[in-house]
């Protein structure tokens, strides 16, 4: 019996990345050394447990890549904590880097594809202290930690993503102000904060393909789909239309115009 037209069937590449992926101030606890933490503590939020627990991914993450494995996951995105790594400025943690070495060594096991992400929405205490990514050292300071994240770890990981969501962390840190450092309407600085952003972003671009030159680098862009509230209205769509090039598209112009332009980051 005919049942009609069939959906045409897709077919994915063999090496296409079948994925889950965390974060690490959201999984690992046991870490109160960055801004979140700090903020966590003074009772920003209804749980303080995160702080001391979270999951517990720090000392039980290859329980999850074996979860992974079993769901026939083939890649799995982890972050790597900034402030862990280098808990003082200049100070560098080698437990901690040992620790994200064994994360690393047991994804590979797995037959797991690691993505590092080197910055989510996380900041060291003493880098947040200094200014955060409005200070005009805070590209040369992320500069400084991609490269030694990039020397230490390029044999293991080839697939890195530099900065997550630059957008979405200067909207809420700056503008709506509900993230720390918590500051309502500072368009200028959310601003100033992005184009750092996307200065690391280069920085680290460059740092990791250095150390590997096959290396797959790019940051994670939040891209909202923007739709007319109703498409008959020439407002509506004229709306739409510069709410989707703010969000979405001037992102990628202003990146753009960072990497063909040499410079020194923002001042405040």
């Amino acid at each position: 019996m005919d049942t009609g037209p069939r959906s045409p069937t897709l077919v994915f590449p063999a090496d296409f990345a079948w994925g889950v992926a965390t974060s690490s101030h959201q999984v690992e606890g046991g870490n109160s050394n960055n801004q979140w933490a700090a903020w966590e503590q003074r009772g920003r939020i209804k749980s303080r447990d995160r702080v001391a627990f979270a999951c517990d991914w720090w000392r039980n993450a290859e329980q999850d890549f074996d979860l992974a494995k079993s769901l026939g996951v083939n890649a799995l995105r982890l972050s790597v904590e900034w402030s862990r790594i280098e808990p003082h400025e200049g100070q560098w943690d080698e437990s901690a880097l040992a620790r994200y070495r064994q994360m690393l060594k047991a994804l590979h096991e797995r037959g797991i594809r690691p993505f590092v992400t080197l910055h989510h929405f996380t900041n060291p205490a003493w880098f947040a202290a200094a200014g955060g990514w409005t200070d005009r050292r805070s590209v040369a300071r992320f500069a400084k930690y991609a490269a030694f994240i990039a020397e230490r770890f390029s044999g293991q990981v080839r697939f890195w993503v530099t900065i997550n969501e630059p957008t979405v962390y200067t909207k809420h840190a700056y503008v709506i102000g509900d993230w720390p450092p918590c500051i309502r309407g500072a368009y200028l600085k959310s601003a100033v904060a992005l184009v750092n952003l996307y200065r690391a972003h280069r920085a680290a671009y460059e740092a990791l393909h250095r150390a590997r030159s096959d290396a797959v680098v790019g940051f994670a862009h939040s891209a909202p789909y923007v739709v007319a509230c109703n498409p008959r209205r020439a407002l509506d769509r004229f709306a739409a239309r510069m709410r989707d090039f703010v969000l979405n598209e001037s992102q990628f112009v202003l990146l753009r115009l960072i990497v063909t332009l040499r410079g020194r980051p923002l001042r405040k």
